[in-house]
């Protein structure tokens, strides 16, 4: 039996009708689905990913952002410096063995300068003369360089500070002179000597971390 006339086209009509829906179904679909996500409010990117990639973690950049805004004392005739915080004080610089005197000067074979947190009553340093609550940190600069710096009070720690080389002999109960609680660090630079007294905080050695930090400020200046 032939089919009737005329159903062939009516069947492909019929057959490009349901695909011409359904390429306009999907495309309402995919359009539909662009503008929910675009009125999606974005995710916050975490901060960490914002933040540039350089390392602010050691200790020498956090040391430069602490200090940024501290004081300066420099001294021009031994040729350093040093930073301290502003709220403390800084004595000297006075000749040879300060005593009680408190003689300023401004030129000779060796001078004492004194840092604290205190405004000082005296002019002896915390290794000598001054009682414990005085200086933090005393510097005795010398025209007279150290023969042994490594050998001076026995055996000593190697240290370095801010790239310059020190030896570090820590107060102990077995020390000699027991009434000099403070420990010592020397160096040598031009011809002259350096020597750097930190009141401690015990017979043991130790002192604040803060008196490190200072020290990290330390350089020459010539």
């Amino acid at each position: 039996m032939k089919p009737a006339r005329g159903f062939a086209p009516i069947l492909i009509v019929l057959i490009v009708l349901s695909s011409v829906l359904l390429v306009a179904g999907g495309l309402f679909a995919y359009q539909r689905n662009l503008k929910i996500n675009s009125e999606l409010t974005p995710l916050p990117v975490p901060a960490y990913l914002n933040q540039a990639s350089t390392d602010d973690s050691s200790p020498e950049a956090s040391a430069k952002d602490e200090t940024a805004n501290w004081k300066t004392y420099t001294n021009t005739e031994f040729g350093y410096e040093i930073k301290y915080p502003v709220k403390w004080f800084i004595q000297g610089p006075y000749g040879g063995q300060a005593g009680y005197d408190c003689t300023l000067v401004t030129s000779g074979v060796a001078t004492i300068i004194e840092l604290s947190r205190t405004e000082l009553n005296d002019c002896g340093f915390v290794a000598e003369q001054l009682p414990p609550s005085e200086a933090e940190i005393t510097i005795l600069a010398n025209k007279v360089p150290y023969e042994d710096i490594y050998n001076i009070l026995g055996p000593s720690e190697r240290v370095t500070i801010n790239q310059i080389p020190f030896a570090k002999y820590k107060f102990t109960e077995s020390s000699e002179l027991p009434n000099v609680q403070a420990t010592r660090l020397y160096t040598n630079k031009n011809g002259m000597g350096y020597l750097i007294f930190i009141k401690q905080s015990d017979k043991l050695g130790s002192y604040e971390p803060l008196y490190d930090q200072i020290l990290s400020t330390f350089k020459f200046t010539n």
